[in-house]
């Protein structure tokens, strides 16, 4: 499989990534999406530390995820609802 590499950016770090190339406008959005997202918090926690910036950001990710799972599954638990309201069409 072909492979390419990507340059990214992460609170000041440059890393290589060797990816599929359909790949990497994904790794680069997240990467530019990670920025703005430690940018943001560093304004307004007015926290500078990278490794805290980091962490404070991972964290936020984590419990958005979470949150968004819950509500998929909630969704998901509606569905089957209704679903099991509508007669076969046999």
């Amino acid at each position: 499989m072909e492979s390419q590499n990507v340059k990214v950016v992460i609170a000041n770090r440059e890393y290589n990534l060797r990816v599929a190339p359909n790949d990497a406008p994904l790794l680069e959005k997240a990467a530019a999406a990670l920025r703005q997202r430690i940018q943001n918090k560093q304004e307004r926690m007015r926290i500078y530390d990278k490794q805290d910036l980091l962490a404070m950001v991972a964290f936020d990710m984590v419990v958005e995820e979470l949150a968004a799972r819950e509500r998929l599954d909630a969704l998901c638990q509606k569905m089957i609802a209704l679903e099991q309201l509508i007669p076969e069409l046999s």
